[in-house]
């Protein structure tokens, strides 16, 4: 059995796992709101609860088992890939043909080629745009002063 065969028969087991779960969440749901509206005998629908919870439990706990192999499996068909990859490399490398070059500065190449940055707004006007922030940065940085010796009449803090 190849490795993608059993990850798909390990996949369709987990979701086949994962159905059984929910009909029985389902089942304890109904079990519960029949409890409550008192139509069952109580001892009858709790026992019933209890055993339908423990088959849940024991289903989740065969599920992460499932879950876990498949995991692995995966895992292995990952480092089998890398590996192929590797030996397909190294053999061409052996044989002498070339090997492609991957370049990870490809995100780079436009800002290489763009023009040098220029301000649209020359200092002297982008100063007088601004006065309004410097006076309030001078403002919030202001060393305490009497209550009567500030414009506003207010004490800083």
């Amino acid at each position: 059995m190849t490795d993608e065969v059993e990850l798909d028969l390990l996949q369709q087991e987990a979701h086949s796992l994962g159905k059984h779960i929910r009909d029985l969440d389902r089942e304890i749901a109904r079990e519960v709101r029949t409890f409550t509206a008192g139509f069952k005998d109580g001892e009858k629908a709790i026992s019933r609860i209890q055993d339908r919870h423990e088959v849940k439990l024991k289903l989740m706990f065969d599920l992460g088992g499932v879950s876990a192999r498949i995991e692995d499996l995966e895992n292995r068909m990952r480092k089998q890939g890398d590996l192929d990859r590797a030996n397909a490399l190294a053999a061409d490398f052996a044989e002498g043909r070339p090997v492609a070059q991957e370049d990870y500065l490809d995100w780079l190449q436009p800002a290489v080629g763009a023009p040098e940055y220029e301000p649209s707004i020359e200092p002297e006007r982008y100063h007088r745009q601004n006065a309004g922030e410097d006076r309030m940065l001078q403002e919030m940085l202001r060393e305490e002063v009497e209550p009567e010796e500030s414009p506003d009449g207010w004490r800083s803090r």
